[in-house]
């Protein structure tokens, strides 16, 4: 499942979010192959919890300003979804009680949660969505500012940072580029890692040769 143009709703603010689903998508599909989706999948969830943080409250706020006509079904949909990502994200804490990172059975849960998704609301109810919102929309396509945007931060001990990429990962777990975060301190401690999407195009390699040892 790749994102193509006809699947746009007209909204740029919708768009860019979906795209980024789409990428993060077949990330873990790609993952999942190279075996290293165990090491990832945390990383999905993070961006799951913000998508739905930031992508539905825009949506809604839009929604209840222009009084959409199919808010408190649309809604639903979203709390839907919410109770989705709960429910895997109790599978990973459960796993992590273990000693484990993930497991292949939750990337693939993840995987069909997000196609189910788009299939069943972003080319559907999302389009609908995008039909009424343009009328509102100005040349660009942009609507008026919603105020909804991430709260990530770092925490205050040594800061995780990418060893090749530089990101730096925050507080709900997702990496992101240092101008990204709201507040980081003046003087910061780092600690060195590296990130889902480094350690899968770099490191995937390493990984399977272990496996086949065993």
């Amino acid at each position: 499942m790749h994102w193509t143009e006809d699947m746009s709703v007209g909204v740029p603010m919708i768009d860019n979010k979906h795209r980024e689903l789409f990428k993060r998508l077949n990330g873990l599909r790609a993952a999942i192959k190279k075996q290293v989706c165990r090491y990832t999948i945390d990383d999905v969830l993070a961006f799951l919890e913000e998508y739905i943080e930031v992508h539905f409250c825009e949506e809604e706020q839009y929604m209840k300003y222009y009084g959409y006509s199919d808010y408190a079904l649309h809604k639903e949909k979203h709390g839907n979804f919410i109770m989705e990502l709960h429910f895997l994200k109790e599978e990973l804490q459960n796993i992590r009680a273990l000693g484990l990172k993930g497991s292949y059975e939750l990337s693939v849960e993840t995987v069909q949660a997000i196609t189910d998704w788009i299939s069943g609301h972003v080319v559907k109810d999302d389009k609908k969505l995008g039909e009424f919102l343009r009328q509102y929309s100005g040349k660009n396509g942009y609507l008026i500012a919603s105020g909804c945007g991430p709260e990530d931060r770092v925490n205050g001990g040594p800061v995780t940072i990418c060893s090749i990429c530089r990101k730096i990962r925050g507080t709900k777990g997702i990496w992101k580029r240092k101008e990204h975060f709201r507040a980081l301190p003046e003087e910061i401690h780092y600690s060195h890692g590296l990130c889902p999407e480094c350690l899968q195009e770099y490191y995937a390699d390493l990984f399977q040769e272990k496996r086949e040892k065993i």
